[in-house]
């Protein structure tokens, strides 16, 4: 199974020619599932139209949206994430992350979104996130985005992925992969990209100048394990880069 994440760069200029670049990217891949963060609705463009909806209608995938962060209501401008799939999913759930209000740099409503898929004979779960640009709500974020994977997907393959905000050296990273407990709590993740590539930093952010990991594949319950890993995205066409973090893309045996 192959998956992909991006955070897209939600409307930054030139999002006509971005867009294509994304779907292109998506087609040369040809992931079985893909996560998208930072996926707004805005009246100003396409009518409203989500911007997953857009990719997905360029792609032939099957849209899977949630909103997290609602800025105009009235008006319909929105962000949140997004799931494209080959097929419609069996089974969708969102989990509204908790706000941490006295942190400043909390601004802004996160969750998490689930979808159950089908690959094969196989059952397996895709998860989407974008974690808080507060180092104390990536914790929190972490803790209960672990335990949601948990509720849904039980025992069955699991595969999470997004922006994370952090490198892989902190502690909501160390707590995802089981390396650190948190109010004796922990998660059982295994980092794909570490799997497939330990010699190597796997830099994604920002794309036109990589120089730190913030974005991940993270895994649990995968028998088989993964098979390769790749950041992909990271060539400007005419001086436009489709967004400005690379994608990653894994390929896991179920």
């Amino acid at each position: 199974m192959k998956v992909m994440t991006l955070n897209i760069w939600n409307y930054t200029r030139p999002w006509a020619v971005r867009r294509q670049q994304i779907a292109s990217l998506i087609e040369m891949y040809r992931p079985d599932a893909v996560a998208l963060q930072e996926t707004r609705h805005d009246f100003r463009f396409e009518r409203g139209k989500g911007q997953g909806e857009q990719i997905a209608e360029l792609t032939g995938y099957y849209p899977t949206s949630a909103v997290g962060q609602v800025y105009f209501p009235l008006l319909r401008v929105d962000e949140g994430l997004t799931i494209l799939t080959r097929q419609p999913p069996v089974r969708v759930a969102v989990r509204q992350l908790s706000r941490l209000r006295r942190e400043r740099r909390d601004e802004n409503q996160r969750i998490c979104l689930g979808v159950e898929m089908l690959h094969g004979d196989h059952r397996v779960f895709v998860f989407d996130t974008h974690f808080s640009l507060s180092a104390l709500a990536r914790v929190s974020n972490a803790i209960e985005v672990a335990r949601f994977v948990r509720e849904q997907s039980l025992d069955e393959p699991a595969v999470l992925m997004g922006d994370l905000n952090a490198e892989p050296d902190s502690l909501p990273i160390r707590f995802l992969l089981g390396q650190e407990t948190v109010d004796g709590e922990s998660g059982d993740f295994v980092d794909c990209w570490v799997r497939a590539n330990s010699d190597q930093q796997g830099f994604t952010d920002e794309s036109f100048n990589p120089r730190q990991r913030i974005d991940y594949i993270l895994a649990r319950n995968l028998p088989d394990g993964v098979l390769r890993a790749s950041t992909a995205g990271g060539e400007a066409v005419d001086g436009i880069y489709l967004s400005d973090h690379l994608a990653i893309v894994a390929e896991i045996d179920l």
